[in-house]
């Protein structure tokens, strides 16, 4: 891949404008999501300013309840990423190749029972263990063991000690977990992907029964086992064993969390929960003029009717955040401005002193109450002695909280918590750490894979200025390299590894080469592109200068208009560079090729393009057999282009019939990245999964959302989507089998 300047990410947003996103639906204003991110009111200002421009809305209300196109047939999500399998079969050949499956009615269609998706366990593709875990949706299920999305799906055994981590190498379903709850029979009900919104039950080593898809998008399980569901287009759900079954309307009160709002996005616990007597509690959302979500209260069902809570009734805030109930009949709840307890039909406040009390997540035992969240610039868990709140602090254990922590418990504890350095439990009076999270780079915008145990990344976030680290991982570890390891000052731009794996890396102030142990600087000021040359050269582009390092620049400024972005160099040594006018954008970018010989530069002319034309350049690659190749979204697909013998050949993914999701139709692509094998095997991140292009034509390999692409010199392929992951196997990885 020769991914070169600082493209646009290949989703629609970026990693930090989704945060952005998942901030400004919450209701948080510009100062509040800055206060969140860590950033300059400016930064959080630019931040939603994209947003609207990128998602194409006027407004804060209308990005928050933007919705990514969902167009695929329900059995196409309920069994993705293996559509190249279905898409070979008819639905009943794939039933019966699936074995005595069980057909059921939804409310959202059909759902299968008896039978899943699996990955089969003999491939190849692996998920590279980083040492490092996020942590979302803390939950304990009801044999006492913890579990947590983020990424993937992760289960801890406190009796055992016992720790894994389950990702699409395991099964595609844990590709995209997006709300857990814990099962009565034992283990865990999830539900994944959002977009068909499909729940397995599912006890650590396979999947008991698999509902959906269902109308619902967070989960909630009652002590009597029955699952609950907040509609993903409102409204609240259970499962009577055979089908989603809404409960009854309130009127106009706005009741599910979720009403009006895009799903594809990864909720707050606790936006629906049951208490011990199995009424149905779930928070509000309510929006002003501007768009900015300023809460209803919280509402609850009791089987037959609907009340609801709001300041007017004694809460702290009408802007809710999560709901915990409590082993003894009580409900607790964060809001925005403190924390309320609801026992014996009325509601007592414990308001937020300053900055004191968080509100994000509640754990209610028997013997006490903590709360845990953000607050101020710091995160914070505090817990109730019955009069006042106490500071969880270093030294209880936790040391310092800079991320956001979570809090969980079984009705008899103990107390588990989750900060930025791993997971703790509650021992006594003090926390006890039980599984460490190691450092891995704030945001991964790139990978430069180095061999099959080695790969690179840049670290920096261009919006809040952050000048990063390259980081390295090896061996399971992330190293981190600075200034100090002498590489030079400023932002990173680009990062490559060359075919005899060692790594260049481009910054604000200078090209660096690493000699193993530290980094060594061969050039100064900023270069946009980066490749390498089969006798060993390397090729740099600053501005329209195109030069090999230690070398003269080739004779003139390259014919390109604006500053070259990609460059690749091909068999013979023949240089390629490329760019767009329009950085990005809604129109013809303005894309501009040409060639260096060894002489002269030659312009080549971009190609006609059968359909709408390229709004953006994703990617440029040079195969070791010369085929150059251009991809970029087309107005509601991925196009790619490769020129070969001096013409143009188009593929649209449409057309490619890889059996992965259709494409979407919002002018943007999810996929679109590209790199090569060592034996001119071009891969391709699409909408939908990894793909080939060998012998001709286009095969499947792996079905997933990937956001990165990388092939180490000796050809293993590098992974980046939730989570990072290994393959060596170009074969399709997956199939269709029953349960035992």
């Amino acid at each position: 891949m020769r991914r070169r300047g600082r493209p646009p990410h290949p989703d629609i947003l970026t990693p930090r404008e989704w945060e952005a996103l998942e901030l400004l639906r919450q209701g948080l204003t510009n100062e509040q999501i800055a206060q969140r991110l860590g950033i300059s009111m400016d930064g959080a200002k630019f931040h939603v300013s994209e947003i609207l421009s990128k998602l194409g809305v006027s407004s804060r209300q209308q990005a928050a309840t933007w919705q990514r196109p969902a167009d695929r047939p329900w059995w196409a999500a309920s069994v993705a990423p293996l559509g190249w399998l279905v898409h070979r079969l008819s639905l009943s050949a794939a039933m019966k190749a699936a074995g005595a499956s069980v057909v059921v009615g939804t409310a959202g269609g059909l759902a299968f029972l008896g039978w899943t998706v699996v990955t089969i366990t003999e491939t190849d593709l692996e998920a590279v263990p980083t040492g490092f875990f996020g942590f979302s949706n803390l939950t304990v299920d009801a044999d006492g063991a913890v579990w947590w999305i983020g990424p993937g799906l992760t289960r801890f055994d406190p009796d055992s000690g016992g720790l894994r981590t389950f990702t699409l190498a395991d099964d595609p379903a844990f590709e995209d977990v997006w709300s857990i709850a814990p099962a009565r029979e034992g283990g865990i009900w999830m539900l994944s992907p959002p977009s068909a919104s499909v729940v397995r039950r599912f006890d650590g080593e396979r999947f008991q029964e698999v509902l959906g898809p269902g109308p619902v998008c967070e989960l909630a399980a009652a002590p009597d086992g029955t699952l609950w569901g907040a509609g993903c287009e409102g409204g609240v759900f259970h499962w009577d064993g055979g089908s989603w079954v809404q409960a009854p309307s309130a009127g106009d009160t706005p009741l599910a969390a979720w009403k009006g709002r895009q799903v594809d996005f990864q909720p707050p616990p606790g936006t629906i929960a049951v208490d011990t007597s199995g009424q149905v509690w779930v928070t509000n959302r309510q929006y002003d003029a501007d768009g900015e979500d300023i809460g209803f209260g919280v509402s609850r069902f009791d089987g037959k009717a609907w009340m609801t809570w709001t300041e007017r009734e004694g809460l702290p805030s009408d802007l809710v955040s999560t709901i915990a109930p409590g082993p003894g009949g009580e409900v607790w709840i964060g809001t925005s401005d403190g924390v309320a307890r609801f026992l014996n039909g009325a509601w007592v406040a414990y308001p937020g002193a300053g900055t004191e009390v968080p509100h994000d997540s509640i754990a209610v035992t028997n013997q006490g109450v903590w709360v845990a969240g953000w607050t101020g610039n710091a995160g914070r868990i505090v817990r109730f002695d019955g009069g006042a709140w106490i500071p969880e602090t270093s030294e209880d254990g936790l040391g310092q909280l800079r991320a956001h922590p979570l809090v969980a418990a079984g009705e008899e504890g103990p107390v588990w918590a989750t900060t930025e350095v791993g997971l703790f439990v509650l021992d006594g009076t003090r926390w006890k750490r039980v599984v460490p999270s190691g450092q891995q780079p704030d945001i991964l915008p790139s990978l430069a894979a180095a061999g099959s145990d080695e790969v690179w990344a840049a670290d920096d976030d261009f919006y809040q200025g952050h000048e990063g680290d390259v980081w390295r991982l090896k061996g399971g570890t992330w190293t981190s390299f600075g200034e100090d390891h002498g590489l030079p000052g400023g932002l990173v731009s680009e990062i490559e590894v060359g075919p005899d794996g060692v790594p260049w890396v481009s910054t604000k102030q200078g090209l660096a080469r690493f000699d193993g142990s530290a980094w060594q600087q061969v050039a100064s000021g900023q270069h946009h592109a980066i490749a390498f040359a089969p006798d060993g050269s390397v090729w740099t582009a600053t501005g329209s200068i195109v030069r090999p390092v230690g070398g003269t620049p080739v004779p003139g400024p390259s014919p390109l208009p604006y500053y070259v972005t990609h460059l690749g160099v091909g068999p013979g040594g023949e240089v390629w560079g490329a760019s767009c006018e329009h950085f990005w954008g809604w129109e013809d970018c303005g894309l501009a090729l040409a060639h260096f010989d060894g002489e002269a530069w030659e312009t080549v002319e971009p190609p006609e393009t059968a359909g709408p034309p390229l709004l953006g350049l994703l990617d440029l690659e040079v195969t070791s057999e010369g085929d150059v190749w251009i991809s970029g979204p087309g107005a509601g697909a991925l196009a790619v282009m490769r020129y070969r013998d001096g013409e143009w050949t188009e593929f649209r993914e449409a057309d490619m019939r890889l059996g992965f999701d259709p494409p979407s139709e919002a002018g943007w692509s999810d996929g679109g990245l590209m790199d090569s094998r060592p034996d001119g095997t071009l891969l391709l991140v699409t909408d939908g999964g990894l793909a080939a292009f060998r012998d001709g034509s286009w095969s499947p390999v792996l079905g997933g959302k990937f956001h990165w692409l990388s092939v180490a010199p000796d050809g293993t392929v590098w992974l980046l989507g939730d989570g990072l992951f290994r393959l060596s196997d170009l074969s399709p990885h997956q199939a269709v089998l029953p349960l035992d």
